[in-house]
């Protein structure tokens, strides 16, 4: 017997989706191919370092925009590599400009995400490419 959840935690739960089990396994084997090939084609870049490994978080989770929900206006060409450049830009030139982190990573948010939306490219793992670009 299913164990059932009171009605006011039922109304909390997101509606199933309707994807099929082929297309969840598609959506996960693309995930995975695209992460390796990311770390593969990082590690090759710049030799096998820790900012390969958290180089990685963020592009995990364009992974899951880009494979999981491929129609999401946030998972189009041009948001996902748009608003990861222009993140990556505006951290490394945050960093380099304010010598305090805190202030640094606050400023490329703000300046990340005026910029995307200024470009038309919200690609909201760009946010965590703008930190990543700051405490690296």
């Amino acid at each position: 017997m299913k164990p059932s959840l009171p009605p006011w935690l039922q109304s909390w739960l997101p509606v199933q989706p309707s994807t099929n089990r082929a297309e969840r396994l598609r959506s996960c084997l693309g995930a995975l191919v695209g992460i390796l090939l990311t770390g593969l084609v990082s590690a090759y870049a710049q030799g096998p370092t820790v900012t390969t490994v958290w180089l990685m978080a963020p592009m995990g989770a364009t992974a899951v925009l880009l494979f999981a929900v491929p129609a999401s206006p946030l998972a189009q060409p041009w948001p996902v590599f748009g608003g990861n450049l222009v993140a990556a830009l505006i951290g490394v030139s945050c960093a380099k400009l304010i010598d305090a982190p805190p202030f640094a990573a606050a400023a490329a948010i703000f300046v990340t995400t005026g910029a995307m939306f200024a470009l038309r490219c919200i690609h909201p793992p760009g946010g965590a490419v703008a930190l990543l670009a700051v405490v690296g």
